[in-house]
């Protein structure tokens, strides 16, 4: 709807893992020269996993088409099968044919030998099992026996698991050792960080623009986000690119029904919100009061310690106990409301003592001793000395 309206030959945050758009980010490159180079070692497994959104379909499928004609490919999209279901399906993808009522024996014998007769004809076969995090232990340990069919010089059969951060985990536990061991290549994917979300969301306006695809950071059109949008892009998306897709997509929508030019901070946050959910986008604003909000409490508590707990406290220069009205010394309080209340007391007599402390005596007349407070001499006092009074100034 909004392609011709900013230029564009095509929709350029489309959600299909599309291999014309990937964004061969560092950690992105690095996956597919893992994935190229399992298929170099002939045999075992290469484990690729990430978030959800990240990726890892997108950089499968341009690895597939970098894939000579003598690879035979089986993709199982869907591993959520029982151990007959799933060999059936491999059956299925590598064009095996197989009658409809068979062992689990028979299948694994139909898949051994065409994997020879590929062989004899030096070629090879890849199995590529995406969503792994969700294979039955029962399945997954069948899917290792496959890596058993062999010669004696070379594995017949390659297997890339593409999954979840959980496969990981799965594949850590000491159960799981069997096939951890014969994993020849292990690549995880990440989020994108903030300046690599600025050049995937030119890349991918470039090739929409161009209708082809071009080399990563040769980009050089004129912006439809402004600066401000793409730093509140990937705060809302976390730089997961299936996220900002979606979130790209909506606000250039929003845009073209406004008749903007470019894609401003306020359409992007109202995308998100209408994408993500308003509680999430939201939640990613409000993180800086609820930081300020725990370290003043921290710092309440911190202080109600330092009151009503150490047995010390220094005013004015000078360190004094702290004494209940018993004469015992204070301990912590019995509630928060009986802190504060003391805290308050304690400021009130800190204020009054300092005021008292700093107050300016008036000068007394020569032959009267100096009275409490600097007030007036009561009648009837005998004079002091000038030695009383020195010994008496310091003790004030």
């Amino acid at each position: 709807m909004y392609t011709r309206y900013f230029g564009l030959k095509r929709a350029p945050f489309s959600i299909a893992p599309d291999p014309s758009y990937l964004y061969l980010s560092p950690q992105h490159e690095e996956a597919l020269a893992h994935l190229l180079y399992g298929i170099r070692t002939e045999g075992g497994f290469v484990l690729l996993t990430g978030e959800v959104g990240s990726g890892k379909t997108t950089v499968c499928r341009r690895f597939l088409e970098t894939l000579s004609s003598d690879i035979a490919v089986a993709f199982i999209l869907s591993p959520t099968l029982s151990v007959k279901e799933l060999l059936s399906t491999v059956c299925d993808e590598f064009g095996i044919r197989h009658p409809r009522q068979v062992t689990i024996k028979g299948l694994v014998d139909r898949i051994h030998a065409y994997l020879l007769e590929l062989n004899a004809n030096r070629k090879r076969a890849v199995l590529i099992i995406d969503e792994a995090q969700d294979l039955k232990r029962e399945v997954l340990e069948q899917i290792r026996l496959l890596t058993n069919l062999e010669t004696n010089e070379r594995k017949l059969l390659q297997i890339i698991l593409i999954g979840q951060p959980e496969l990981r985990t799965r594949l850590a536990q000491p159960d799981m050792r069997q096939v951890s061991q014969r994993i020849v290549a292990r690549c995880h994917i990440d989020a994108l960080s903030k300046p690599e979300v600025e050049r995937y969301v030119t890349h991918r306006l470039a090739i929409a623009r161009r209708g082809r695809e071009v080399e990563a950071g040769g980009a050089q059109s004129l912006p439809l986000f402004s600066k401000d949008a793409l730093n509140s892009l990937y705060a809302s998306s976390g730089g997961i690119p299936r996220v900002i897709n979606l979130v790209c997509d909506r606000a250039l929508l929003g845009a073209y029904t406004r008749q903007e030019q470019i894609v401003t901070r306020e359409t992007l946050l109202k995308a998100a919100a209408e994408v993500l959910g308003r509680s999430r986008v939201e939640g990613g604003r409000k993180w800086k009061v609820a930081l300020g909000s725990a370290v003043g409490l921290c710092a309440s508590f911190v202080l109600l310690y330092v009151c009503f707990s150490a047995p010390k406290m220094t005013f004015a220069g000078k360190t004094r106990h702290i004494f209940r009205a018993d004469g015992a010394r204070a301990g912590p309080p019995e509630s928060l409301l009986a802190a504060f209340r003391s805290l308050f007391a304690s400021h009130a007599r800190r204020r009054d003592a300092a005021f008292t402390e700093g107050a300016v005596v008036r000068p007394i007349p020569r032959g009267e001793p100096p009275q409490p407070g600097g007030g007036p001499p009561q009648p009837g006092c005998p004079p002091a000395s000038r030695a009383g009074q020195a010994e008496a100034a310091p003790r004030s």
